[in-house]
């Protein structure tokens, strides 16, 4: 199973390539740099989105565990 944080990847590296073949071609470059770039930002918003409840888990635990500690004697 392929997660939305690594699809981005994938698209983010496949612009990254396009933009490598196209050096040359300054409109190709720059339109292949734009979407280099709204897919390198999309990863941390899909990031959140995708691990939002691992997250929130992780955190639960942390807290209780703590809260165990600073309980006992």
């Amino acid at each position: 199973m392929t997660t939305d944080t690594r699809e981005k990847l994938l698209e983010e590296r496949y612009f990254l390539e396009q933009m490598k073949e196209r050096q040359s071609d300054r409109d190709a470059f720059k339109y292949n740099l734009s979407a280099f770039l709204a897919a390198t930002r999309s990863v941390t918003l899909i990031m959140q989105k995708e691990f939002a409840r691992l997250l929130a888990l992780k955190i639960g635990t942390l807290r209780n565990s703590l809260r165990c500690k600073a309980t006992r004697p």
